[in-house]
């Protein structure tokens, strides 16, 4: 009896753990990259939070398909969570696309006012009818034009050359009204465009620069600032929402403090990683920035007003 109620005991005391809950992330940027450095903060948070009972699985580098794949999986709840791009959720979400505005941002405490604005959730909620979530914006920097051709000092040197820009009616009108002939492609074509001559330049944040390789196939980096880019931690909300309260809570906060992270992390690189450009070959040069604001000032309102006018300007208003 003595032998029967231990043994009862001994069984009921090592019950095995509870299997973990896998959460898949996927992004498409390589493994040198902010996505990839992100969804690593990320994962380390929610994992030693949740004391492991949470895991993160991170497929990156394209494993699950590009930006819009990766989209319309979190919508579908055949994917628990990703690291995209601001500007295609545009296509979902109009008022996210606000943030492509050219020349909105004036600089990186401007930036960082917008992430602590008290409007800053609201515009993070838009996606939400899209049925994803956006737990947090990353920011990436300031997008800047390279070309083979010649430096761009002024918006007149532009004038000619094709330039690669994202597949976004913004990026588009941006490019028309500077005088350049932008050239809508998606990014796994451009390395070989720019190799064989097809374009002439591309524009990116610096860091996707040096992360892509840019600086292989270009030779003239022009500090055009002309849009600040972001990209986001974003959940299914199909998925999300039958998580438990505690988990819900876990993740928002794990991506909060990550998104916080990577402002102070980007933001401290962006010299050391112009640094890196120039070491390899690239010559960069400022540029007449009021000639770029004046010429773009006609447009800036137009796009604001087909995205969100209110959220222009509020974040306007914050560099004032």
């Amino acid at each position: 009896m003595i032998i029967a109620l231990a043994l009862s005991f001994f069984s009921a005391t090592i019950q095995p753990a509870a299997a973990a809950k896998v959460l898949k992330l996927g992004h498409m940027m390589p493994l040198v990259s902010i996505e990839q450095t992100s969804a690593l903060k990320f994962k380390e948070l929610v994992e030693t939070r949740s004391n492991g009972r949470l895991k993160i699985e991170i497929y990156p580098a394209g494993q699950l398909g590009r930006d819009k794949d990766i989209l319309e999986a979190l919508q579908f709840g055949t994917l628990d969570l990703g690291v995209i791009t601001t500007s295609p959720q545009t296509n979902f979400a109009k008022e996210i696309g606000t943030l492509d505005v050219p020349y909105l941002f004036k600089d990186w405490d401007h930036v960082a006012k917008m992430m602590h604005a008290d409007f800053y959730d609201s515009l993070l909620q838009s996606t939400e009818k899209a049925m994803f979530y956006n737990f947090g914006l990353l920011p990436r920097g300031f997008r800047n034009v390279t070309n083979n051709t010649r430096p761009i000092v002024t918006p007149s040197d532009l004038k000619g050359l094709k330039i690669r820009v994202i597949e976004s009616p913004v990026f588009i009108a941006t490019f028309d009204a500077l005088g350049a002939s932008p050239q809508a492609m998606s990014w796994g074509e451009v390395f070989t465009a720019l190799q064989q001559g097809a374009i002439d330049g591309q524009e990116n944040p610096m860091i996707t620069i040096n992360d892509e390789h840019v600086y292989e196939v270009q030779k003239y980096l022009s500090k055009t600032r002309h849009i600040f880019a972001f990209a986001s931690l974003c959940g299914s909300k199909m998925l999300f929402d039958g998580y438990s309260k505690e988990d819900q809570d876990l993740i928002r906060q794990a991506a909060r403090d990550t998104t916080e992270y990577m402002l102070g992390q980007v933001r401290a690189d962006t010299k050391n990683i112009q640094d890196k450009l120039v070491a390899k070959g690239m010559k960069v040069n400022e540029v007449d920035a009021e000639a770029f604001r004046s010429l773009i000032k006609p447009v800036q309102e137009k796009i604001a007003a087909e995205y969100s006018f209110d959220f222009f300007k509020k974040i306007k208003a914050l560099a004032e």
